[in-house]
C-alpha cells in the first residue's frame, strides 16, 4: 500500500509534468463534471485549448466523426464553442461514457490530455 508521502509526491510530479506539456506543445485541458447522478444523467466535457493548437475549428470536426460512431446519442450530445474551448454536454443515453472515452481517445491523436475533474461513470479513466 502507497504512502501519504508517496501519493504526495506522485501528486506533484503529475501537476509538474502537466504544467511542462501545457507549455511545450498542443495541449487540451479535459475537465469532466457529471453534473447529476439521478435521471437523466448530464455529464460536461470543458476543453480548454492551449496557443500550441493550429487549428481550433478541428476539435469540431473531431467530434462530428466520433459521434457519427455513437447515432443513439445524436440527440442527447452537443458541442459549444467557448472562450479558447468548446463545452459539450451530454444528457443521458446508454452509451455516454463509451462516447467520452472515444472522443478523449480521438483528441490523443492530435494533442496531449489533460485530464481534470471526474465522473463515477463506469469504464472511466
Amino acid at each position: 500500500m502507497e504512502t501519504l508521502a508517496a501519493m504526495k509526491e506522485a501528486d506533484k510530479e503529475r501537476i509538474e509534468g502537466n504544467e511542462n506539456a501545457w507549455r511545450e506543445g498542443p495541449s487540451i485541458k479535459v475537465t469532466r463534471e457529471q453534473i447529476s447522478r439521478t435521471t437523466p444523467l448530464k455529464c460536461n466535457l470543458i476543453l480548454e485549448l492551449n496557443n500550441q493548437i493550429p487549428n481550433p475549428r478541428k476539435i469540431q470536426l473531431m467530434f462530428n466523426d466520433v459521434l457519427r460512431q455513437f447515432s443513439s446519442l445524436n440527440e442527447n450530445v452537443n458541442i459549444q464553442s467557448i472562450e479558447r474551448g468548446y463545452k459539450i454536454s451530454i444528457v443521458s443515453g446508454f452509451r455516454r461514457c463509451a462516447f467520452c472515452n472515444a472522443f478523449r481517445n480521438r483528441l490523443k491523436e492530435d494533442a496531449r490530455i489533460i485530464d481534470l475533474g471526474s465522473c463515477s461513470g463506469l469504464g472511466i479513466r
